[in-house]
C-alpha cells in the first residue's frame, strides 16, 4: 500500500516478472531497435547471471556510460534481478568530470558504449572490476553481446525489500560537486503511481520520452512508468526537436513529459499546418521559470493538454508536486496531493505566509518515496534535510489554495539546457587553469527560464585576459553544458563582511555589458558524446 493505492508488487524485480507475461508486446523502442517484454526479461536474466560471474552481487554498483538503447534498459533490469545498484553516467561527461563520477560510484563493473570508450579511457579511471564494452572494445574487456546471449536461466533469488536501492542517479544539486542520489524500489513505484494519477493511462497508450536514461526523467518517467502500466515507451538515442513530432506521429504517441528546454526547442521550429494534428493528448510540463504565455502558446499551437509539475531527483519522479486535470486553468506548479508537504521558508527557517516568497521546502508523507540518501555522503543528506525538511534551493510561494508557484533559483544554482550545474564544480575546474587566481560562477537568466553559465575571473599576476584559452581548458574537463558562455575579468570580488563569502547576487546584478560572450565571438563548445558530424 502506497498512499491510498493497493499495489500488486513491492519491488521492481517482482514488477519485471509480472510484466513479462505481456510477451511480444513492445516495451521499449529506441529509433529502429525494439525490445519486447519477454525479450527484456530473457536478456536481463542472461546479463544478470554474467554479472554474478564477474563478482557483482547485491549492493554492488554497476556504472554505465551509455546512450539510450534497449541494451541499457536490459542492464538496469539485470542489476535489479541480483540486487545490484545501476549507476548511469551522463554521456557528456569527460576528463575530470567523468573521473570524479566513476570514482564516486566505486563500481564493481562498468559498461561502456563503443563510441564512448575513448572518452572513458582518457578519464584515467582505474579499478579492479570488470570492464564491459558494447561494441568494439580494447583487449581485456568483456563483450556485452556475449553476456547478453548467454543462458537465460533465472538468476538466484534474494530477499528484496521496498527500501533496497535500485539506482544511483547523479544530479548537479545546489552546492558542491554532483551527488549520487540513491533511489529505491519504493521511490520508483511511488513514481509509477503518480504517473497513473496524472495521466490515467491504459495499456494502449504510447509514451514518447525526451529524456536520457542517466536522468530520472529518462529512466523512471520515460521507461519505468510506462512499463508499470503495460504500455510501450518510445525514446530516441538523443533528443531532437526536428524528429520529435514525426516520432509522435509514427508511433501514435499519446503521453509525454516535457522539460521547459524541450518545449522552447519545439516552439522554435517552423510552424507546420499539422502542428495541432498530432496524437499526443496530454503531457506533464516541467517549465520552471518559463513565461506563462509561452506555456499557453505551446498548448495552443500543438493541441496538447499540459499538467505542470515541480520537483527534484531527490524528491521523486514524476514530480511529487503537480497538477491534475481538474486544476484548470493551469497557472501554478500544482499541489502534492498527499505525496508530500510543502513549506515556504524565510532565511531563518520560519514559515512564510501565503503569497510571500521564500525557499521551497518539501518533506515526504509516504515513507521511502523520496531518495534514500546521497551515495557515501550522509553528511550532505543531513545538510539538505535541515529541520526535517528537504531544502530545494529554489524560491517560490504558496497561494491561498495551497498551489505552489515557482519564482526562481538561489544564486549558487544554475539550470542549463535542462541540466543542473553546480557553481562550485565549475569554479573548482576554473581554478586549475594556469592564469586563474580566483573565480566565481553564476547563472545568467536567458529567455524562457534557461540560464547560461557566467564566470567572473581574477587573473594571476603576469597573465593577460584570454577568455578563449579558459573556455578551451574547461571544455577539456567539463561536460559541454557546464562550460562558461560569459567571462568577465575582475580585480576583486564583492564579499560578505562576516564570513567573506562571495556575494553572488551582487555579481548577478552587474548584467553582461562588460562580459566576454563566446556565442557572440562564434566560439562553440562541442558535446564530446558525439562526433562533430553527429551533434544533436
Amino acid at each position: 500500500m502506497l498512499k491510498d493505492h493497493v499495489t500488486e508488487v513491492d519491488t521492481l524485480r517482482d514488477l519485471i516478472a509480472a510484466r513479462a507475461r505481456l510477451g511480444t508486446k513492445p516495451l521499449l523502442v529506441v529509433d529502429d531497435e525494439v525490445l519486447t517484454y519477454q525479450d527484456a526479461d530473457r536478456h536481463s536474466d542472461a546479463v544478470a547471471n554474467a554479472l554474478l560471474e564477474v563478482g557483482v552481487h547485491k549492493g554492488s554498483v554497476v556504472a554505465s556510460y551509455m546512450y539510450n538503447s534497449p541494451d541499457h534498459l536490459v542492464l538496469w533490469m539485470a542489476c535489479v534481478k541480483i540486487g545490484a545498484i545501476w549507476a548511469p553516467l551522463n554521456v557528456s561527461l569527460v576528463g575530470q568530470d567523468l573521473h570524479r563520477a566513476l570514482t564516486s560510484c566505486e563500481p564493481a563493473a562498468t559498461v561502456v558504449d563503443a563510441e564512448l570508450i575513448g572518452n572513458y579511457l582518457q578519464s584515467d579511471f582505474s579499478f579492479d572490476g570488470a570492464r564491459i564494452g558494447r561494441g568494439d572494445a580494447p583487449d581485456g574487456w568483456l563483450d556485452w553481446h556475449e553476456l547478453e546471449s548467454g543462458p537465460p536461466d533465472a538468476p538466484p533469488t534474494f530477499a528484496a525489500e521496498a527500501t533496497d536501492p535500485v539506482a544511483l542517479i547523479f544530479t548537479g544539486g545546489t552546492t558542491g560537486l554532483p551527488k549520487g542520489v540513491l533511489i529505491t524500489n519504493a521511490y520508483c513505484l511511488a513514481g509509477c503511481l503518480r504517473y497513473q494519477e496524472l495521466f490515467e493511462p491504459s495499456s494502449s497508450d504510447v509514451h514518447i520520452g525526451v529524456g536520457q536514461m542517466f536522468h530520472a526523467i529518462g529512466s523512471v518517467i520515460d521507461i519505468l512508468c510506462p512499463l508499470y502500466a503495460g504500455m510501450t515507451a518510445v525514446l530516441t538515442r538523443w533528443f531532437s526537436a526536428r524528429r520529435f513530432w514525426p516520432t509522435v506521429r509514427e508511433h501514435g504517441g499519446t503521453i509525454s513529459v516535457l522539460l521547459g528546454a524541450v518545449m522552447v526547442a519545439l516552439l522554435a521550429r517552423p510552424n507546420d499546418e499539422d502542428d495541432p494534428g498530432n496524437t499526443l493528448r496530454i503531457a506533464g510540463s516541467v517549465t520552471g521559470g518559463m513565461e506563462r504565455a509561452r506555456v499557453t502558446e505551446f498548448a495552443d499551437r500543438f493541441g496538447v493538454r499540459l499538467l505542470e509539475m515541480y520537483g527534484q531527483t531527490e524528491t521523486g519522479a514524476p514530480c511529487c508536486i503537480s497538477q491534475r486535470t481538474w486544476d484548470e486553468p493551469f497557472a501554478s506548479q500544482g499541489k502534492p496531493y498527499g505525496w508530500a508537504e510543502v513549506m515556504i521558508a524565510e532565511p531563518s527557517g520560519a514559515a512564510c505566509d501565503a503569497g510571500a516568497e521564500g525557499e521551497i521546502l518539501i518533506r515526504m508523507t509516504e515513507p521511502g518515496t523520496f531518495m534514500a540518501g546521497y551515495h557515501r555522503a550522509p553528511e550532505l543528506f543531513v545538510e539538505r534535510c535541515k529541520d526535517l525538511w528537504f531544502h530545494t534551493g529554489d524560491t517560490g510561494y504558496l497561494d491561498d489554495d495551497g498551489n505552489l508557484h515557482f519564482t526562481g533559483r538561489q544564486a549558487h544554482k544554475i539550470r542549463r539546457r535542462g541540466e543542473n550545474v553546480s557553481a562550485h564544480e565549475v569554479e573548482q575546474i576554473l581554478r586549475q587553469e594556469d592564469s586563474v587566481e580566483d573565480c566565481a560562477v553564476i547563472g545568467v537568466p536567458l529567455t524562457d527560464g534557461d540560464e547560461a553559465v557566467k564566470a567572473f575571473v581574477r587573473l594571476r599576476p603576469g597573465h593577460s585576459e584570454d577568455p578563449e584559452r579558459i573556455v578551451e581548458f574547461c571544455a577539456s574537463q567539463l561536460a559541454y553544458f557546464k562550460v562558461p558562455r560569459f567571462i568577465e575579468f575582475l580585480t576583486e570580488f564583492p564579499r560578505s563582511a562576516t564570513k567573506g563569502d562571495v556575494l553572488r547576487h551582487v555579481l548577478q546584478a552587474r548584467g553582461n555589458d562588460l562580459g566576454w560572450d563566446r556565442d557572440a565571438e562564434g566560439l562553440s563548445v562541442r558535446n564530446q558524446a558525439f562526433r562533430a558530424d553527429q551533434q544533436p
